[in-house]
């Protein structure tokens, strides 16, 4: 038997995905427990586990790689229905080769004799980054050990929708398995393009039309109590919580000289551009308000459960949803606002 100290969580902003596994990797391969402290109170992130240690840097570090790869910036089309974008985007193995270059990392990908290049990588001290079959939104685990034929995954504390199983040998699809530092392959400004080419999908798909439609209040027509919740439920459930990523990441990166220490090393000279901040400002208001919007879309969801028992002619239904409307048309403004600070950015580089 062998198990490695893994002393590092997963952020509570997120399943077990790529990024969130892979930036607890990354917090092990930097050595953070033996840098720095793991105080977050200076730049509490609201992740809510504070009786975890590390849990605040881990978060702010997830945000930062969930954005420059662009997967914060993806949104789903209505019904929860992802986007072409969102599915080239997420997971796959062009973004995957993408945070690993970004990072400084070199890796390799097995999917075949998977059990013994496991074992030799924790037997060499590097944890195993693995992917997982068929997990539903918990794709990925971080295997920290074994026991006889038994993989050890690392504590998934922290990370939503939390697995109760350990990754059997028959799950595992994959074993990305880290080579050494390398050079950068990727910096700031393909990271950037990638966040403009998602909002860009985003915008030519008119996705915030397709959600604004569905609020067009049809005055001939009163639909059931039950239709109308579940149409609540639905822009509720699609909304992706990409603005609090997307600010908290920007919001560190635009600050440098007041970031914490223990962020300092993943913010590298290309971010401190002084010409950068008012983009900064700009991206950090705007996914401040869409935040608040997108808790004005789930306030209404249930409200509308109350108004299912007060219905006054249609009134209250109509009220409603020119609310979600206008919520909604204010979330597109405020993504314009995002993507045009983006491109500015792009200009300066």
């Amino acid at each position: 038997m062998k198990n490695l100290d893994f002393a590092y969580p997963f952020t509570g902003f997120s399943s077990l995905n790529f990024t969130n596994c892979f930036t607890s990797l990354y917090m092990y391969l930097e050595k953070y427990a033996e840098l720095y402290d793991s105080d977050c109170k200076e730049f509490c992130c609201y992740c809510g586990m504070c009786d975890a240690p590390w849990a605040g840097v881990q978060t702010r570090l997830f945000f930062l790689f969930d954005t420059v790869s662009g997967r914060s910036a993806a949104q789903n089309k209505w019904g929860n229905k992802p986007t072409d974008i969102f599915n080239e985007i997420y997971e796959t193995d062009e973004t995957i080769d993408f945070v690993f270059g970004f990072t400084g990392y070199g890796y390799e990908k097995h999917t075949e004799n998977i059990a013994d290049k496991i074992r030799a990588s924790i037997d060499g001290g590097n944890p195993a980054l693995v992917r997982l079959n068929d997990s539903g939104n918990n794709t990925f685990r971080i295997i920290t050990g074994y026991d006889g034929g038994n993989f050890i995954q690392a504590k998934p504390g922290g990370g939503q929708k939390i697995p109760d199983d350990e990754p059997m040998l028959e799950k595992i699809a994959a074993f990305y398995k880290i080579i050494e530092k390398i050079e950068r392959k990727y910096t700031l400004i393909d990271g950037l393009k990638r966040i403009k080419r998602v909002f860009e999908c985003n915008r030519d798909a008119k996705l915030w039309d397709e959600y604004i439609n569905e609020f067009q209040y049809n005055h001939g027509h009163t639909e059931s109590a039950e239709e109308i919740q579940n149409r609540f439920n639905t822009a509720k459930d699609a909304m992706v919580w990409n603005c609090h990523n997307f600010g908290m990441a920007m919001g560190v990166i635009g600050n440098y000289e007041r970031a914490p220490k223990q962020l300092k090393n993943w913010i590298w000279d290309e971010w401190k551009n002084p010409a950068f901040l008012p983009a900064f400002n700009n991206i950090g208001t705007m996914c401040d308000l869409s935040h608040t919007r997108q808790w004005q879309i789930h306030a209404l969801a249930k409200v509308c459960v109350k108004s299912q028992t007060e219905r006054h002619d249609g009134h209250t239904e109509w009220g409603l949803f020119e609310c979600a409307a206008d919520a909604l048309r204010f979330i597109k403004e405020y993504d314009d606002v995002i993507y045009n600070s983006v491109c500015e950015m792009i200009g300066l580089l």
